[in-house]
């Protein structure tokens, strides 16, 4: 059970959708409930298609009043005979405001007395040092809610993703056990010297004749987030792309380009690096593009590293990742839990260009099987062995 699950326009509906088809191959009857979705005018009720593992949908919209989406809900989990319910939760998923102050009478009513775990894919706002008042209190209200909504539901099993968050949710009386994000893109083993060389002669960037071999690409992929300081990081990339015996060449994939400070960036630096768009594209030739990159940089900050789609994606690809926005002040945070993240991972110190070179290429790996197999061992969930593929 989500918020809402347009494809691609919303990642946990896009997550939850590939965690659904990784529990319905290994045999468990599955069906997905977004009982608050954006892109949907009327309830709609489908089967998913067959490559996702074969499993029912009903999308109902934001706009129905709560105790009608209840109804439904409940109505639908009746039908497909669900046994458990497990919810990904995201305070703004729940409401446009983030505080959705019926959600702990309504969602337990809609669940209906049976077994329910949580994922926390976000928790709440205003825990920064220097906060605004006002995040603070919405991030209180918000942080109200869910104690209520997690004493209602009574979940038998709370999950988070990254140690920051585990953190926030143990200092109030709410343990989770973390488990490894995994991106929205599916691992591919091919690579995208296919297409990107051309690609790059294509938008202006001739790569030489050497192609992909003589270039040192850095690649962009997501949302490029405000604290995000490409120029500052131009010299460490430039003198690493030298020690190689390359052409520094840097690769936005995704919708990253609609920063204005990109195009600003782009006029500047673009003629001599590159600083190329490749725009929203299929999972396919992401995955390729991800492939062929020498280095990632993720623009979601350190502390909440654990919880990026962008950054898992680069972490399954088993591509060296650049970290360059420090931890904003978070007040569960400590330095030490940025062990958790993987040794290919790398955090401006004066030693960077020297850890980059050394950094290694780790072996591709989906994490999505994992949690799969996770959830059906901690949850029990019944499997049917003649279902399973």
């Amino acid at each position: 059970m989500i918020g809402g699950l347009e494809p691609r326009r919303d990642g946990i509906g896009d997550y939850t959708r590939r965690l659904a088809g990784a529990l319905a191959r290994r045999g468990v009857s599955t069906a997905i409930l977004a009982h608050a979705d954006d892109f949907v005018r009327e309830p709609l009720r489908a089967r998913a298609e067959a490559e996702d593992g074969g499993f029912e949908i009903l999308r109902l919209p934001r706009h129905m009043p709560f105790p009608e989406r209840t109804a439904l809900g409940r109505t639908f989990l009746d039908e497909v005979g669900a046994t458990h319910v497990n919810f990904g939760f995201a305070a703004y998923a729940l409401d446009l405001k983030g505080v959705a102050s019926r959600a702990p009478v309504e969602l337990p009513e809609m669940t209906s007395g049976r077994p329910v775990s949580v994922l926390f894919h976000e928790t709440w706002i205003g825990e920064e040092a220097g906060a605004s008042y006002w995040n603070r209190l919405v991030g209180f209200s918000q942080r109200r809610v869910i104690q209520l909504l997690m004493h209602d539901l009574a979940p038998v099993r709370m999950w988070s993703t990254n140690p920051l968050y585990h953190a926030m949710l143990a200092a109030y009386g709410m343990p989770t056990a973390i488990v490894p994000h995994f991106g929205n893109v599916p691992v591919q083993d091919t690579d995208a010297s296919g297409w990107l060389p051309q690609g790059l002669r294509d938008r202006g960037f001739d790569p030489g004749p050497q192609g992909l071999n003589g270039l040192y690409l850095v690649g962009l992929f997501g949302s490029l987030y405000r604290d995000l300081d490409l120029p500052g990081l131009l010299p460490t990339l430039r003198e690493v792309a030298h020690r190689k015996g390359r052409r520094l060449c840097i690769v936005n994939i995704g919708i990253g380009a609609d920063r204005p400070d990109w195009h600003a960036w782009k006029a500047r630096f673009g003629p001599e690096h590159g600083l190329i768009d490749f725009g929203a594209s299929d999972t396919l030739t992401i995955s390729q593009y991800i492939n062929s990159l020498d280095l990632g940089i993720t623009t979601t900050s350190l502390a909440q590293f654990g919880k990026s789609g962008t950054a898992a994606a680069f972490i399954e690809h088993g591509l060296p990742i650049l970290v360059p926005i420090e931890t904003p002040r978070f007040r569960s945070w400590r330095d030490e839990m940025a062990a958790a993240m993987p040794v290919n991972c790398l955090r401006t110190t004066p030693d960077l260009v020297e850890r980059i070179l050394a950094a290694p290429r780790l072996p591709r790996a989906s994490r999505l099987e994992p949690l799969a197999d996770l959830m059906v061992r901690e949850l029990n969930l019944p499997v049917d062995r003649s279902a399973a593929r």
